[in-house]
């Protein structure tokens, strides 16, 4: 009975990181992306959303779990679009205009599903009223920058 439990657990352990497993590149993108605007870089974001472009348009569901599928199939043709017109935009100020609505369907995805981190934070910007996610509790605003860098709090864990 102690080994049937131990393999019941171990298969569900390997369902859950077989969830993060293929998600993960979402995750890293996205967070790269929050990275690079909150530093002003507006190439690196751009080349960022162009691998989470190419990552998000190619997945395939075969090696999914019905869950993970499920949850990414929801986001994934707005996150394409999003993608790419966060990469047409011709300036900062579009990209972070663009990126509140890609960090939308991210909380979103995040809230469903595990996609690579244990705890995530939904920040959020008072200023503008957008939401973002994050992987550290410092408060790092994307959609101000050097301008107003600690502006914003968490106003949500998101514990997997």
């Amino acid at each position: 009975m102690k080994k049937l439990l131990f393999f019941y657990f171990l298969l569900i352990a390997q369902i859950a990181v077989g969830q993060v497993k293929h998600l993960n590149p979402v995750l890293k993108n996205y967070l790269e992306i929050k990275n690079e605007l909150v530093s002003g870089n507006t190439a690196n974001s751009k080349k960022a959303a162009v691998a989470l472009k190419e990552f998000t348009d190619a997945a395939s569901t075969k090696n999914m779990d019905t869950d993970a599928w499920k949850a990414f199939s929801q986001v994934k043709v707005k996150m394409s679009d999003h993608l790419s017109a966060f990469i047409a935009a011709k300036d900062i100020q579009q990209q972070r205009e663009i990126f509140s609505g890609l960090s939308d369907l991210m909380i979103q995805l995040a809230k469903s599903i595990s996609i690579g981190e244990t705890e995530l934070y939904v920040d959020y910007c008072p200023m503008k009223k957008v939401f973002w996610l994050s992987a550290d509790k410092a408060i790092r605003n994307p959609y101000y920058g050097n301008m107003m860098l600690s502006c914003g709090n968490i106003k949500e864990t998101i514990k997997h």
